[in-house]
């Protein structure tokens, strides 16, 4: 039998030496699954913003796009729970999903399930204070839908909480604002809308918020140069033509509303509001073609193409017909209208 020698250079390891090698393989193998986890929570991360900006640019696959977002972010937020900023895209995702779908179950399901998600994000940062501004807001919205008032109490404690973790930012003075002013608590309402332009002259809203709680109290003199601060802020705010407007008509100062509405072009104005009240301002000063010129205006609007406006408009539009002596319109005008609108019983009462 042949028999091997032992070599002198043969590893002769020692227990140490052994147990220090089998230390570093456990941490690497720790170390290889502690990646692993943030790597693929980091793919289905990526998955889901994608097709949720799919969702949003590609509307005929608006609705398939999302839900598998929804699903890729859960899957980022399991593998990798305390990455914040996966979360918060979810949410993203979420309301804009509720706001742009039409079915009523679906908008209170994931507004509930944003709200959930944003509490766990709580867990694991109790102070941050844009936590709360955002779980304010989704409470009010759930409220829009639900009509609980408990949701309100909810929506004013979170706003409160942000406010006061930083209470010289306008945002979030702003919000709780807004809130106070929603639940009809004007004097708190006025005092944080007035702190908010103090540090922030340039926020439009707070300016038109102001300006609205000015109206309630009949001091139009202040709400009309509010809501030309605002309106010099921000010129396509929504509305903003219509109540100016309408405060000068309080005020009575009907040639500058005349000269607002034509320094700022307001005939090409697609706004069914301002219309309406530019129509108002016309008939009020007994300028019946003018106040029927925008009401034909307002009556080619988009959103009536399958929808007809208020009936209160066709009363108006034929007394007008009346006023200018037109009777003879009146006739033609509603069977036109009952052409476009067949369904719409109100409209055959007046033939």
């Amino acid at each position: 039998m042949i028999r091997f020698k032992r070599s002198k250079t043969d590893l002769n390891l020692s227990k140490k030496s052994y147990l220090i090698i089998g230390t570093y393989a456990f941490l690497a193998i720790t170390m290889a699954i502690i990646s692993f986890f943030p790597f693929i929570s980091e793919v289905s991360y990526r998955k889901g913003f994608f097709l949720a900006e799919q969702g949003k640019i590609q509307n005929h696959k608006y609705i398939n796009r999302f839900k598998y977002s929804f699903h890729e972010y859960e899957k980022a937020i399991r593998f990798f729970p305390y990455e914040s900023h996966y979360a918060s895209e979810y949410i993203k995702s979420l309301d804009y999903y509720s706001d742009n779908t039409k079915n009523k179950t679906e908008k209170i399901f994931f507004l509930e399930k944003a709200i959930s998600i944003m509490s766990y994000m709580q867990i694991i940062d109790t102070i941050n204070p844009w936590y709360h501004a955002r779980l304010s807001a989704l409470y009010l919205k759930l409220f829009f839908h639900k009509k609980n008032p408990s949701l309100v109490q909810k929506s004013t404690f979170h706003a409160r909480q942000a406010l006061l973790s930083d209470y010289e930012n306008p945002i979030f003075i702003l919000n709780y604002a807004n809130i106070l002013q929603r639940n009809k608590r004007f004097s708190e309402a006025f005092y944080y809308y007035q702190k908010a332009i103090r540090i922030d002259d340039s926020i439009a809203d707070a300016h038109f918020n102001l300006a609205h709680i000015y109206s309630s109290f009949s001091k139009f003199k202040y709400a009309l140069n509010s809501y030309l601060k605002a309106k010099s802020l921000n010129k396509d705010f929504k509305y903003i033509d219509a109540v100016i407007v309408q405060t000068y008509m309080l005020l009575e100062e009907f040639e500058k509303a005349e000269q607002y509405i034509k320094v700022y072009e307001l005939f090409y104005s697609k706004e069914d509001k301002t219309l309406e009240m530019i129509s108002l301002f016309y008939q009020k000063q007994n300028k019946f073609f003018l106040s029927l010129s925008y009401l034909d205006l307002y009556f080619t609007l988009p959103q009536f193409e399958s929808n007809p406006p208020d009936i209160v408009f066709y009363n108006r539009y034929i007394k007008l017909l009346n006023d200018t002596h037109q009777n003879h319109k009146i006739k033609p005008f509603i069977t036109s209208h009952i052409k476009k609108y067949p369904q719409h019983e109100k409209l055959k009462s007046f033939l």
